[in-house]
């Protein structure tokens, strides 16, 4: 089969390149393809045609779905096509697919981040006494995994016919985010930000502090200054005589 060819008539997905910022990268899928393959492969009772579509074109439509919240039918057309990509959502989603390629991933992370030997696993419980809010240790953890979920806007509410459909968007938002986490933390780079990131600073003329700051402010007046940010960028050690400076310099 060649670059762009599929058996289904009129799909090209096996020459599809990436084009949403949902879709794996090269990388990304170098990370996960492995993963996905090998669970496919294990022993199950299957019947029907061989998968005809690309994998990669596949996973990238089911993320697509789940990271911004559209119909199955409202796929782009450089996916396949949506009743296929649906049908192999329920086929996974029955064999429990997206659960067991989080798994894999998540031992991956385990190995990654160090927490291979010498465990101990504490269940932080709230206490049946407790009344109103209470800090549990931890906690934050748990707050931090929502907020990133809370992120796929097709899992934000229950918008499935079916509890386990909405269970399996779960687990397909956690491997996408997985698989960039195992992209990402080897090679040292940050997480993405929601939107992009500011431009480079310009290069400061001025001698004196308030002109450097006037630099500054000019530069980038949508930005939300503090003290302490103008401080470490000027090599100011001084923060709260800075403060001061600060105030008599907008007078």
């Amino acid at each position: 089969m060649n670059a762009g060819d599929c058996a289904s008539p009129g799909c090209r997905c096996h020459g599809r390149k990436p084009a949403y910022p949902s879709d794996l990268t090269d990388t990304e899928w170098a990370v996960l393809e492995g993963e996905a393959r090998a669970v496919m492969a294990e022993p199950v009772a299957t019947t029907g045609r061989p998968m005809v579509h690309d994998l990669r074109a596949v996973l990238d439509a089911i993320t697509y779905v789940t990271r911004y919240g559209v119909e199955w039918r409202a796929l782009p057309i450089d996916f396949p096509p949506h009743q296929a990509v649906y049908a192999f959502f329920l086929c996974w989603s029955r064999r429990g697919l997206p659960e067991q390629l989080a798994g894999r991933l998540r031992g991956r992370l385990r190995v990654l981040a160090g927490q291979v030997l010498g465990l101990a696993v504490t269940i932080v419980r709230r206490s049946d006494d407790a009344r109103g809010f209470v800090v549990l240790p931890r906690r934050w953890v748990v707050e931090r995994t929502f907020a990133w979920l809370a992120r796929y806007r097709r899992i934000v509410r229950i918008y499935e016919r079916r509890p386990e459909h909405h269970e399996a968007l779960i687990w397909w938002a956690t491997v996408h985010q997985m698989t960039r986490r195992l992209t990402r933390e080897p090679a040292g780079q940050p997480p993405h930000g929601r939107w992009s990131d500011p431009p480079p600073l310009p290069a400061l003329t001025s001698t004196g502090r308030r002109g450097k700051v006037l630099e500054l402010l000019a530069a980038q007046p949508w930005r939300a200054w503090k003290g302490a940010e103008l401080a470490a960028i000027l090599g100011i050690e001084n923060v709260n005589s800075f403060r001061v400076q600060l105030s008599q310099f907008s007078c």
